[in-house]
């Protein structure tokens, strides 16, 4: 077996293998560009031996990132942001504003707005006959811009202000003096778009006021919002548990206006005019039971008390027990009957 040459042009070390304890030794070579001896199977031993100690020392495939994420800890340290974490004064007033979408109100100053409205026609209008017209014409049409904007924003409800003023009130976040600006209640607005239908927000409203058992609270609110507040007077409600409430209430409203309707009309035992009741009552529960679900348009809201109206009479036309004539008949007489009472 030939000798190999080996050349370190830059790192001047010399390999030299140890046969009889099968190590490696690392000595400095003073010498540039010095040969170093070794033979081609101390080149290839000390391969294999490379390539079983890094087999060896492999992890294993079961021991995957399960293993790992459990022994680094990397989810020990995650929290939620409290709210009194941050000094009084704007700082916490801030941060309860943004703990939650329905704290998110602010006043619209409207009536300042038109006034800048105003005063901008004006100065428009004196300034239109001279050559600035282009200029002030478009800060005027920015400002229109923005308060249609402004304008198109949701306004906040009673309870959304009460929610404000009372946690100013309570808080002492600033000093009372600032918070004259809470009066004007029809001048607040909501940042975030509210897609609550009515019952939504009973369902909020009751959970808020009229539960009084803390832990049937708490399962209408998630871990992050309970962790905002430290105290028990702030209740945050989880909107997707509100919403899958809602949703169940629905549904049963839905199945009942229409199931119930449709077992009178066509039951053999109840008399015409009890049909004819049932049918009047359930045409006016049905839009209701719709508003109060939903937000329908109105157009929406039409179309369907027309759709169930009319599949409710031709139950109704169609029942074999149910009789036209008949049911005018008998309220001829109880009309008669009323007329004789009252002479």
């Amino acid at each position: 077996m030939p000798d190999v040459l080996l050349y370190f042009n830059t790192s001047n070390w010399r390999l030299r293998r140890n046969k009889s304890t099968n190590t490696h030794d690392l000595e400095s070579q003073n010498q540039t560009n010095a040969p170093v001896s070794v033979e081609m199977g101390d080149i290839i031993s000390e391969s294999q031996d490379r390539n079983l100690d890094s087999a060896s020392r492999s992890p294993s495939p079961a021991n995957n990132v399960t293993d790992q994420t459990a022994q680094d800890h990397r989810y020990d340290n995650i929290t939620f942001e409290t709210v009194n974490d941050y000094p009084k004064g704007y700082p916490r007033w801030a941060a309860y504003q943004n703990s939650d979408a329905n704290f998110g109100v602010y006043r619209r100053f409207g009536t300042v707005r038109h006034r800048l409205l105003l005063y901008r026609q004006q100065e428009l209008y004196k300034l239109e006959r001279e050559l600035f017209q282009l200029d002030k014409e478009d800060e005027a049409n920015a400002l229109l811009e923005c308060e249609h904007r402004s304008s198109l924003m949701q306004k906040a409800s009673k309870r959304d202000h009460l929610n404000l003023v009372n946690y100013l009130w309570n808080q002492k976040s600033i000093v009372k003096s600032e918070t004259e600006f809470t009066n004007q209640q029809d001048d607040f607005i909501k940042l975030s778009e509210c897609s609550e239908s009515p019952l939504e927000s009973f369902i909020d409203y009751v959970i808020c006021n009229w539960v009084p058992s803390k832990w049937l609270r708490q399962q209408f609110t998630s871990q992050s919002q309970m962790s905002k507040f430290s105290n028990e007077y702030t209740i945050l409600t989880s909107p997707r548990k509100i919403f899958i409430l809602s949703r169940i209430i629905a549904s049963a409203l839905a199945i009942g206006t229409i199931s119930v309707p449709l077992a009178v009309l066509v039951s053999d035992v109840c008399s015409d005019k009890t049909k004819l009741v049932v049918l009047m009552v359930s045409v006016i529960a049905f839009p209701a039971a719709i508003q109060l679900a939903a937000r329908p348009r109105t157009l929406e809201l039409f179309v369907a008390t027309a759709t169930y109206c009319a599949v409710l009479t031709t139950v109704l036309a169609t029942s074999s027990t149910f009789s036209v004539k008949q049911l005018q008949s008998e309220l001829a007489a109880a009309m008669g009957q009323v007329a004789s009472n009252t002479v």
